[in-house]
């Protein structure tokens, strides 16, 4: 069953879907200008992806030659992104390629086969919105159990394992699916403490680790 799109009130997003949409005009003025595009590769999640920000001098380092932009908000879950790819944010853009992770904040509230349903609709409407982009969809990162011990990850492998199989067997348009957990875990199934501020979240340790990969993946699309 699909989760329902809702729509955030807080400040944070508050803030950022319009600065997003801002991105979006920027995007179409230029082009206008010159013919080109700003936002040629998009990033599209959760505070995963939206902590890129506080990095940027890595985001620079691995993605400015893709030209690309942060649609990423924090603490959406998928019902949060779906509200925002319905209203505007997958609108009067054309990237050449984008790169989508969600659904670590709808693990324990949501099922695993909604979730699943969720993310496989969420990729046809950006086949369906975007048709001359290439999608990178990114596995769910790992994440450690909480202090009442879910065990996330758990989940996350049913989850990704059937969004692998999905895009193997062609279920989606020009679409790639990576998981990067590997890179991340320690051998007792944690991610590695020295990459991560609290069990979930990267530190710049760990954007070292995935950004190398994610460019290597854009750059095959």
């Amino acid at each position: 069953m699909l989760l329902q799109a809702v729509m955030r009130t807080d400040e944070h997003h508050q803030l950022k879907h319009p600065s997003i949409l801002k991105l979006i005009e920027d995007d179409q003025a230029e082009f206008k200008k010159t013919g080109q595009h700003t936002i040629q590769t998009l990033f599209f999640g959760d505070s995963i992806t939206r902590r890129w920000e506080d990095n940027i001098e890595l985001w620079n380092a691995y993605f400015a030659p893709f030209k690309p932009a942060n649609f990423g908000v924090g603490a959406d879950t998928l019902g949060n992104i779906l509200w925002r790819m319905q209203n505007g944010e997958l609108e009067k853009i054309s990237p050449e390629r984008m790169v989508f992770m969600g659904g670590t904040n709808s693990l324990k509230d949501e099922s695993v086969g909604d979730i699943i349903d969720t993310i496989e609709e969420m990729v046809r409407i950006i086949n369906r919105k975007l048709p001359q982009t290439k999608l990178l969809l990114l596995g769910i990162q790992p994440r450690n159990n909480d202090e009442d011990g879910f065990n996330y990850n758990a989940r996350i492998v049913q989850v990704n394992a059937a969004l692998k199989a999905a895009v193997e067997a062609g279920c989606f348009e020009r679409t790639q699916f990576a998981d990067l957990g590997p890179l991340l875990l320690a051998p007792d199934g944690k991610l590695r403490p020295q990459l991560t501020p609290d069990g979930l979240h990267l530190n710049a340790e760990g954007y070292k680790v995935t950004g190398p990969e994610i460019a290597r993946l854009l750059a095959q699309l």
